[in-house]
């Protein structure tokens, strides 16, 4: 497998916790990592990030990213979409950057 690694798009000194991975491409026979539990990534200010595909294991879903607060059921802003791996990577790298050096709004 081809991962990517998303360390490469956290800023430096942000110390993230990275449940889960996200290959560079996906394969007919990686399909089935394609589920609504592709990533999980942990940042300050008691905020997570969830990375899904949807729907699962359909080659025409997309990643769905969701920004929530410890403890909270509801997400702190509207989800967002990509298509690709790598832009996954740049919206956890503006998320990170929004996010990680101040408290998120209230929800």
């Amino acid at each position: 497998m081809n991962e990517l690694r998303l360390e490469d798009w956290i800023p430096a000194g942000v110390q993230v916790r990275i449940k889960g991975m996200l290959l560079r491409e996906y394969a007919p026979d990686d399909l089935s990592l394609l589920d609504q539990d592709v990533l999980e990534i942990e940042l300050p200010n008691d905020l997570r990030v969830e990375v899904g595909w949807f729907p699962e294991n359909d080659p025409s879903g997309r990643f769905l990213l969701q920004i929530f607060r410890n403890g909270q059921p509801a997400p702190v802003e509207a989800p967002m979409e990509a298509k690709s791996p790598i832009e996954v990577a740049s919206l956890i790298g503006d998320i990170v950057r929004k996010y990680a050096r101040r408290p998120a709004p209230a929800a």
